[in-house]
């Protein structure tokens, strides 16, 4: 019996050790949410289809969305990859660039480089 309640005396004071009060860091708020990004992603590869058949697919190693700037946009700074797809699923065209921009609002692509 005495050695049952050494046993939870030591526990407790273990656990008591472990559970110690950390002081919270509290970081600023974003004040200007259009030059963040809602999205950030990397290493993607998506596919587009219309009526339920795969026409691109689209592949880029870093993709932001930037959907509070005064021109929604997304960018691709490393570079992107398209492929088109004919109506038998073969690719028929393919585009890469070394940077890319999407205008949103007036679905415009803009491509740089290669």
């Amino acid at each position: 019996m005495k050695s049952e309640i050494f046993i939870i005396i030591i526990g407790a004071f273990i656990l008591q050790l472990g559970c110690k009060s950390e002081t919270k860091e509290v970081i600023a708020a974003v004040e200007d949410r259009t030059a963040m990004p809602k999205l950030h992603a990397t290493d993607i590869t998506t596919v587009v289809s219309d009526s339920g058949i795969t026409r691109y697919r689209i592949s880029a190693p870093v993709w932001n969305m930037y959907d509070k700037a005064a021109q929604p946009y997304w960018e691709f700074p490393q570079g992107i990859h398209f492929e088109r797809f004919d109506s038998l699923l073969s690719v028929d065209a393919n585009i890469h660039s070394n940077y890319a921009h999407y205008n949103e609002r007036d679905q415009i692509w803009t491509l740089q480089g290669q």
